[in-house]
């Protein structure tokens, strides 16, 4: 009875979730573990471990192999497509190809406006420019100018505005289209 009183180990026939209060023992060697576990086992605790690559895990088996190679190709259609469809330096404007330089010259700088006509289609009639150097303290009025497309194939414009700028932002309105560019001036 004692024995019971005090909480000590269980009596015969009783397990220990019986009496919650004892403490359990473990008997754990891992060297005779590791003695019967497989050579592929104990090669991994034995010399220093490997260091994992990642070409490696993907080259482990063949559903990793399909993979990498699937975004092989993905990537390279991805550089193809965006090399194949980058911006041209002659932007469009109403069916026009346009081609737009700015010449820097001290006092001033010279602008010159090339018109090539994709086709039948292009436009004629008033286009209205809107000229300025990139704001600052010192910014010169924007300058405004209007030149008239023809249906000749090609064209150009020239005209010089009373800054000097090493870039120059351009508005050009032709009908209801509207477009802006940034120009570096030579």
């Amino acid at each position: 009875m004692e024995r019971e009183e005090e909480g000590g180990g269980p009596k015969a026939g009783q397990s220990a979730r019986d009496n919650p209060n004892q403490d359990l023992v473990f008997h754990y060697s891992r060297e005779r573990r590791l003695a019967r576990a497989s050579p592929a086992v104990r090669s991994l605790y034995e010399g220093e471990p490997r260091s994992r690559s990642l070409l490696r895990a993907i080259r482990a088996n063949p559903s990793g192999l399909w993979v990498f190679f699937s975004i092989l190709i993905v990537a390279a259609f991805m550089f193809v497509y965006a090399s194949g469809n980058r911006r041209s330096g002659a932007p469009d404007l109403e069916g026009n190809a346009l081609s737009l330089r700015a010449l820097h010259f001290p006092g001033a700088t010279h602008v010159l406006l090339g018109k090539k006509a994709a086709g039948e289609g292009g436009y004629t009639g008033p286009v209205d420019l809107a000229l300025s150097a990139p704001r600052s303290e010192n910014t010169p009025p924007i300058e405004t100018r209007r030149v008239y497309f023809t249906g000749e194939a090609e064209e150009e414009f020239r005209f010089s505005l009373p800054f000097e700028t090493t870039e120059l932002l351009v508005v050009i309105r032709a009908g209801d289209t509207v477009r802006s560019f940034r120009v570096k001036a030579e």
